[in-house]
């Protein structure tokens, strides 16, 4: 039983080292106490002979965490957009006198790579 634990605990490490940005990160320890209670309540509603194994559970609340930090950052995006100002870009005004000083400062740039 101590492997599965130790295998399932290097998996979620592994887990957590690649989330960026906004993705929340899942805490370990309530994960194995979220699973502790759900085995030994197993074993109180349903008796030693039909409760759940512990690698069950732990999975069963790896899946709920799992929901819980997606629904974080859903709200979490949510609220970032409501609270970003929606403001509409200023329009860029050219004349003619403008584009026409473009045209010649990169024609007098003959034969140079400007980037463009």
């Amino acid at each position: 039983m101590y492997c599965i634990i130790k295998v399932i605990a290097l998996s979620l490490s592994h887990q957590t080292k690649t989330n960026k940005d906004m993705k929340t990160k899942i805490d370990k320890s309530e994960l194995f106490k979220m699973a502790w209670v759900m085995y030994k309540r197993s074993i109180s509603v349903l008796g030693r002979e039909f409760c759940q194994s512990f690698s069950a559970c732990l999975r069963n609340a790896w899946f709920k965490m799992k929901a819980e930090a997606r629904k974080a950052e859903k709200e979490a995006r949510r609220l970032m957009k409501k609270s970003e100002p929606t403001q509409k870009p200023e329009p860029v005004v050219f004349d003619a006198a403008m584009e026409r000083g473009i045209t010649e400062y990169y024609r007098s740039q003959s034969g140079r790579y400007c980037g463009d």
